[in-house]
């Protein structure tokens, strides 16, 4: 069953999911005793929310305004139920901290109701005030400028500048307007080549098609062309239609295929690593991929995912490009994504091979970003050649 891994991966989330959800609803119960009828409205109300983020994604496809409103109600949930999680989480561990060294008020006395109420209105404020700077911050994407050095002729100029966006999401939550303001920045940048290294398509299919949200990219301007290649939400989404309509942006579609762009510059896209895993195709080796590469050209591989950059690096693959990891979103997944991968945002460079990892334009699920960033990324390739 080529989809049992995905199959796996979904009911495990749904249990975590669920049993998050159960534990945080044991405690927010705490605050009405059961005969109060709040307390059933409550409860009502909390399921219901908690069902909106799970109803949105599985019926990701519809583009009813139903869905929309759902699906908007559960991904900011999804982020608000996170970090009452964890601050219910902390609140615990302090009583249990407490039990064991005794430092607040003796429970079942007037004095410790009125800590955990004080306690109570702290977590909702602060998760208010977290969610809603997260909001802001993620629609306000920044411009990040990077300089790579090379001993390879680029031309002329002895310069190449690639404006680099990746994981934009596009869909019901990513719209339009969003996709214009990145186009508008990239094209008053002027740059040489546009690469867009993944995850152009949320899974909202519906909504994307009917209305047409990638149409700023086709505005986008550059001497050497627009260059994208499949992530992983391409499939989730489903490959066929997702490729079927990247091909009206007017771009350049890379999937295990090179392009030359002319004497010194040769562009290589990957297909993503879940083409496997989502429709039992089996992407190319970087052996197979790379065999006629010409090393005297500067060579540039997109690759969505992050992985296996020391094995890239044995190559004459002069400058990596790729996304995925949105540097983990929101806190505290942007130290989780650091566990995973050799690289999980910025620049590095591993022998003669330059990496760069994009945090992403776009957002996931929550339209929320804290403790990182949206960007547009700037690469200024600079020939050391005389």
């Amino acid at each position: 069953m080529k989809n049992l891994p995905f199959v796996i991966f979904i009911s495990t989330f749904l249990f975590i999911y669920v049993l998050a959800h159960w534990y945080v609803w044991m405690r927010l119960r705490m605050l009405w005793p059961y005969s109060e009828r709040s307390f059933w409205l409550f409860s009502v109300f909390f399921v219901l929310l908690a069902f909106s983020f799970v109803f949105g994604r599985f019926t990701i496809q519809s583009h009813s305004a139903f869905h929309e409103t759902a699906a908007l109600i559960g991904a900011f949930w999804l982020i608000i139920a996170l970090y009452l999680f964890l601050a219910l989480l902390s609140f615990d561990i302090v009583r249990l901290i407490n039990w064991i060294i005794p430092f607040l008020p003796p429970q079942n006395t007037i004095a410790f109701a009125n800590v955990k109420k004080v306690a109570f209105y702290a977590i909702v404020g602060i998760v208010f005030l977290a969610v809603s700077i997260g909001y802001l911050n993620a629609k306000r994407p920044r411009l990040k400028e990077v300089i790579v050095e090379t001993t390879k002729p680029l031309g002329v100029s002895n310069e190449l500048t690639i404006a680099v966006v990746s994981d934009l999401h596009m869909g019901s939550l990513v719209r339009t307007a969003f996709l214009e303001k990145m186009v508008q920045t990239i094209n008053h940048l002027h740059p040489d080549m546009v690469i867009i290294a993944g995850d152009l398509l949320d899974e909202a299919h519906g909504y994307i098609f009917k209305n047409d949200v990638g149409a700023p990219i086709r505005k986008l301007k550059s001497r050497l062309g627009v260059y994208a290649v499949p992530g992983n939400h391409e499939y989730i989404g489903g490959i066929n239609s997702s490729e079927k309509y990247i091909r009206t942006l007017s771009l350049h579609w890379l999937k295990d295929s090179l392009q030359t762009i002319n004497e010194y510059i040769t562009i290589i896209g990957r297909d993503d690593l879940h083409a496997r895993r989502m429709n039992g195709s089996i992407r190319k080796s970087l052996a197979e991929l790379l065999r006629d590469i010409d090393s005297t050209k500067f060579n540039i591989l997109i690759d969505h995912q992050p992985y296996h950059l020391d094995e890239v690096a044995r190559y004459p693959v002069d400058l990596q490009i790729s996304g995925h990891t949105h540097n983990g979103q929101f806190w505290p997944f942007n130290h989780v994504v650091s566990w995973v991968y050799t690289l999980p945002y910025g620049y590095k460079k591993i022998g003669n091979t330059h990496f760069y990892v994009s945090s992403g334009y776009g957002t996931w699920g929550p339209p929320v970003r804290i403790a990182t960033i949206p960007e547009i990324v700037l690469i200024r390739v600079i020939s050391t050649k005389i």
